[in-house]
């Protein structure tokens, strides 16, 4: 368990709870404002959660719809992406979304940064489907209904208001430097930009309100709290952070999301996203600017704005950069789907018992070849870090999971349970009182257990408790630092590890 989800273990029932009793005002549970989840998880407890059930449980049938969710995203995105592209790019892009180790780690969890990235990067594909096929009415819509998921999952997808304004623009005035250099900023044109903003907005309000009860009976009220919530968000730092080794109130410089993508990113998706912009600069340079290549350059708008956009804000973690992943993995799809074509075109001719190789593979073969390869990589990676994928690290940035506790806040409670399930098997473990810094652990621990920050620690040494359960991000914070500096340089009685990195240390008090 993570330490946000004990948040929205709680908010969710109360949600549905606020609903069926018409205590409509009720449904707002936080300035996030977390309605998706509510709705989604709320509605999975209430159906199949009681209170006999083990807390294991529970933590299933509530991150269920999650992972259920975003699979479905990654199905439509597929859908949006082969009316956009091809056949090929959609595949290879819902192949390496469903195996990226920081998106699945985060499909699994009750919270918000799987679904709003999900939301977010369905409303840009729908718009851009639109754009390219302005015709189709359904594109539009789904562009609002998505845009409005988004901003009723959290606060971050306010982003998509004003980037789908400049999206819209720069989609017709990228046409000036097309094949046709078409005349874009004609009054008609002018006017069509009005009138699909327009189309756009009412969805959008439409389906913020229809989802939120809250919008139903208190409106104002309501959006009061949301935007002193974003408010909140972008001038409160979270008050605790650790970055390249100096412990800071979490308001991190200008390179920390830059950072936070390189090490958590596969290099697959890495490298071949960055050889999608060598390809999209050759195309450019050659035949100017098609449609592909305007895709292109909003999904690298979009990169690079939300990124812009999350690094102003004083409140800083790496999963708030999550929504980038998605548009990393078109990027990378079309990268690899270009380079299976370059190695197909420039292969050389070569014969085996007389018969033509290169005449008996075409393109695809390439492909299908280049791609198992790295699924096969990216499924052995995630199998070997179930159900721990959280703990991922790019091996091959700033010295990997070895080097990661030096580098970002690493733990968000992961590896807490593994601790309980080595203290549960003492053989008095339900007479153990145990102090712990960290959410994760006392959720699965069968004994007692107390906040390290409640008074255990006396004139230098620790009482009342039996053992202590220290967590790498709270040690990597100094938080306890008192405790910790008596305890640091004994041996613990276990360690617990998950890929290669310390996440627990169990001491006997």
């Amino acid at each position: 368990m993570t330490s946000d989800e004990r948040f929205w273990l709680e908010r969710s029932p109360s949600f549905i709870s606020a609903l069926m009793d018409q205590n409509l005002t009720g449904t707002y549970q936080s300035v996030h404002p977390g309605v998706t989840l509510m709705w989604l998880s709320g509605t999975s407890l209430q159906l199949f959660y009681n209170e006999a059930m083990e807390f294991s449980e529970k933590l299933f049938f509530a991150s269920i719809p999650v992972a259920l969710a975003t699979t479905i995203g990654i199905v439509i995105a597929y859908y949006l992406l082969k009316k956009i592209f091809n056949t090929e790019i959609a595949f290879v892009c819902a192949v390496l979304l469903a195996l990226e180790p920081f998106l699945v780690a985060h499909s699994r969890v009750v919270q918000l940064d799987a679904l709003v990235s999900t939301f977010m990067i369905l409303s840009v594909l729908s718009l851009i489907a639109y754009l390219k096929y302005n015709d189709r009415k359904i594109y539009l819509y789904s562009t609002g209904i998505f845009t409005g998921l988004a901003l009723l999952t959290k606060l971050s997808a306010i982003f998509l208001l004003p980037f789908i304004i400049f999206a819209i623009i720069t989609w017709y005035l990228l046409d000036i430097l097309g094949p046709e250099h078409k005349n874009v900023l004609s009054k008609e044109n002018i006017s069509n930009w009005i009138k699909i903003l327009l189309s756009l907005g009412i969805i959008i309000v439409l389906t913020y309100v229809i989802l939120w009860p809250s919008m139903w009976v208190a409106p104002l009220e309501t959006l009061q709290y949301v935007f002193g919530g974003v408010e909140w968000a972008a001038t409160t730092p979270h008050g605790s952070g650790f970055y390249m080794g100096e412990i800071s109130d979490g308001n991190y410089d200008a390179s920390f999301y830059p950072v936070a993508i390189l090490m958590r990113a596969t290099p697959i998706i890495l490298f071949s996203a960055f050889l999608s912009l060598f390809y999209l600069g050759m195309n450019i340079h050659k035949r100017g600017v098609s449609d592909n290549e305007k895709v292109m350059i909003l999904i690298v708008s979009f990169i690079l704005l939300f990124i812009v956009q999350m690094t102003l804000g004083d409140k800083k973690f790496d999963r708030y950069i999550l929504p980038v992943f998605p548009a990393l993995g078109i990027l990378a799809s079309i990268g690899l789907c270009s380079f299976a074509n370059t190695v197909y075109e420039r292969s050389p001719n070569f014969s085996f018992n007389g018969i033509n190789i290169k005449e008996r593979i075409n393109k695809k073969t390439v492909l299908s070849i280049l791609l198992l390869a790295i699924a096969l990589i990216q499924a052995t990676t995630l199998i070997s870090l179930h159900p721990y994928c959280l703990s991922y690290f790019n091996p091959l940035a700033f010295g990997g999971p070895s080097n990661a506790t030096n580098m970002l806040v690493v733990g968000w409670g992961e590896g807490g349970d593994l601790a309980a399930k080595y203290l549960n098997e003492k053989p008095n473990a339900t007479d153990l009182l145990v102090a712990d810094q960290y959410p994760g652990f006392r959720e699965y621990f069968n004994g007692h257990s107390k906040n390290m920050s409640e008074k255990i620690c006396y004139m230098g040494r620790v009482y009342y408790v039996d053992y202590l359960v220290f967590y790498v991000s709270a040690v990597q914070r100094d938080w306890n630092k008192e405790i910790w500096d008596l305890y640091k340089d004994k041996e613990p009685e276990k360690v617990i590890m998950i890929n290669g990195i310390e996440y627990c240390w169990i001491y006997k008090a």
